[in-house]
């Protein structure tokens, strides 16, 4: 969908993605997928193996982990429960916030900017990790991957983000770190924003149409 950016007013709500944006949540995730896959004797990854899996959810990252002849429905589930059980029992200690995000977020507080999350992480996992590393008063929606409605890139949980924070999608941004991020965006009718901390690469967020590219959280109050 293409975005007339010349007529936009002030920008009232931001919509995060979750892993590889406002948190560094890869060490746990490999963690949790190598010990789902040696379960299961299939070979385990390296971490900068599983990060180039992510951004889709668990189960296109655990059916990317598996051996080409195994990525099938009945081989892709006994793997993929196990992945979700070892991963919620994470005690998580090597996930955390990445460096700034905290003060982002305090500052879109003082400014009353409305703020969600969007990821295609599990709901209730999501739920999870943004009640462990981040106060939850910053944030007006979560909103995680279950089976009741479409994944990232479809527009349906951004809209749903917007929607819950009582403001339109011209008025909002989506910041996330991947092409999936900005596809969401677009899809959605939302001006994305791409960050280079995260998973994904810089290149991928420009030839995905990313409306800016930013390089430190509070970079983002420079567009805002």
């Amino acid at each position: 969908m293409a975005i007339n950016t010349s007529c936009y007013k002030k920008i009232k709500g931001v919509v995060f993605d979750l892993d590889g944006t406002l948190l560094n949540t890869l060490p746990d995730i490999a963690l949790a997928a190598n010990k789902a896959l040696e379960k299961f004797g299939y070979p385990v990854h390296l971490e900068s193996t599983i990060k180039k899996f992510l951004g889709n959810g668990s189960r296109v990252l655990i059916k990317k982990a598996m051996p080409e002849d195994k990525q099938i429905y009945e081989f892709i589930e006994p793997v993929l429960e196990y992945y979700l059980k070892k991963y919620k029992n994470l005690e998580q200690e090597k996930t955390k916030p990445y460096d700034g995000i905290l003060n982002l977020l305090e500052e879109l507080k003082k400014r009353n900017i409305k703020t969600a999350i969007v990821t295609n992480k599990n709901d209730f996992l999501a739920e999870k990790c943004v009640s462990k590393f981040i106060p939850q008063s910053c944030f007006n929606s979560v909103i995680g991957q279950n089976d009741n409605y479409p994944a990232k890139p479809h527009r349906y949980m951004a809209d749903k983000a917007v929607s819950d924070i009582n403001e339109k999608n011209e008025d909002c941004v989506f910041v996330g770190d991947s092409y999936v991020d900005i596809k969401t965006g677009l899809n959605a009718g939302i001006r994305t924003i791409g960050v280079t901390w995260g998973f994904g690469q810089k290149k991928e967020l420009v030839d995905s149409g990313a409306w800016k590219i930013i390089d430190h959280p509070m970079d983002l109050i420079k567009i805002l």
